[in-house]
């Protein structure tokens, strides 16, 4: 049996990829972020289940969602601020995650070979020139101006799904 460390596992992509890898016998140590994903991590895995040793620890995993929605416990003047935050979205529409919770899962499980895996697969060609457009871009091309996805962010609601 193979053993896997899942970090984030207490939300999200993490979670069901711990779930997900479980769930085709792997034996996972499923790490949380705080004390109090624990219990209800295995809660979720014995309703599923499937066995998952949980350990929380102080895991800096990358990007939080949430992040977005700090603004609401803030103890100040909302009127005082620089921004309207209840205006603010992620900067692009959300899409299904099941793409990526299969591709993660696959990959684990050896599934999937390649290095380098990016859902959903519409992305790859503006992946691409993201990565490119540093190397040909000038210090003043745009100048005054807002790139059209921060623009779009701007006009955009919460948790848009992406338009199929």
């Amino acid at each position: 049996m193979k053993r896997v460390l899942i970090t984030g596992s207490g939300t999200g992509f993490g979670q069901e990829v711990a779930m997900r890898l479980a769930e085709k016998g792997f034996d996972v140590i499923a790490a949380v972020e705080i004390y109090a994903q624990v219990q209800t991590l295995k809660r979720q895995a014995a309703a599923r289940n499937v066995t998952l040793q949980v350990d929380p620890g102080p895991f800096l995993t990358g990007f939080n969602d949430r992040g977005f929605e700090t603004w609401r416990s803030w103890e100040d003047d909302a009127s005082q601020r620089l921004f309207d935050y209840s205006k603010l979205a992620f900067p692009r529409a959300q899409f299904d995650p099941e793409p990526v919770y299969a591709t993660l899962t696959a990959v684990a499980a050896g599934e999937v070979d390649s290095y380098r895996n990016l859902e959903p697969k519409s992305m790859l060609d503006e992946t691409k020139q993201l990565i490119d457009a540093p190397w040909t871009k000038k210090v003043r091309d745009g100048f005054g101006t807002r790139p059209a996805s921060l623009q779009k962010s701007y006009e955009m609601k919460p948790e848009t799904p992406v338009a199929e």
